[in-house]
């Protein structure tokens, strides 16, 4: 039976799939905030006046002319959805806001001080084992928090070994 201490690392040294993850999700925000940017903006162009007759003949008058500068040209004409827009912006801010929230959780990865300890043995002297490789941290008065995945078959070492450092 034996234990060794493989060192010391951040979390996400520990977690490198973890980090990997935090690459990705922090490759997309630029293109979620330009795109929740521009929607805004685009919803900020369109203005609303309270209708008046004044503004109701100006409108009128200015439809007619599109509508003859469309027949003359032969351009299809444009509609705008306001509903349609602001149901993009609050699914682009929703969006925005899920993959901060993602990313705030990987902050904790730089986080240092976080020990490995591997074991190869049997149950009986895991902890023995353990406290003899990890008392080159520190006393024994050290305070300390520990998680022990255990694993009872080569594969779960081996799916472990692909998620977390081992060595």
């Amino acid at each position: 039976m034996t234990a060794s201490l493989v060192g010391e690392f951040t979390l996400g040294e520990c977690l490198p799939l973890a980090a990997g993850a935090q690459v990705s999700l922090a490759a997309q925000l630029p293109n979620l905030t330009a795109r929740v940017a521009g929607a805004i903006e685009a919803q900020a162009a369109v203005t609303l006046q309270p209708p008046t007759l004044e503004a109701d003949l100006t409108a009128a008058l200015g439809l007619v002319a599109q509508i003859r500068a469309a027949i003359a040209l032969g351009l299809p004409s444009v509609t705008l959805d306001l509903t349609l827009m602001a149901a993009i912006v609050a699914e682009l801010q929703a969006s925005l806001g899920a993959l901060q929230a993602q990313l705030a959780l990987f902050l904790c990865l730089g986080t240092p001080g976080v020990y490995v300890v591997t074991q190869a043995g049997t149950l009986g002297g895991l902890g023995a084992d353990i406290g003899t490789a990890a008392s080159v941290i520190g006393p024994s008065s050290t305070p300390t928090n520990a998680v022990a995945l255990i694993c009872t078959t080569p594969e779960a070492w081996a799916a472990v070994s692909v998620a977390m450092r081992v060595s």
